[in-house]
């Protein structure tokens, strides 16, 4: 778990992306036998972040995972 933090940190502060559905079905292993080598994929819903952005994540990700917040 600590490596999917430190990439989404990563996106985050350094490469300024939003990935925007992070689920377990976006975590996958680069290696079968590596418990190590987890990767974060499926970038379709990423965008660059920015203020106007923002506002827009009420239509994005999977019902599933959604907040209760932003379900509407």
């Amino acid at each position: 778990m600590e490596g999917i933090l430190s990439g989404l940190e990563y996106l985050h502060d350094v490469a300024n992306i939003i990935h925007r559905d992070v689920k377990p079905e976006n975590i996958v292993f680069s290696t079968f036998d590596d418990l190590s080598s987890l990767k974060l994929i499926d970038f379709g819903l990423a965008t660059e972040y920015t203020k106007s952005k923002i506002l827009d994540f009420a239509h994005c990700g999977t019902l599933l995972y959604t907040p209760p917040e932003q379900v509407i």
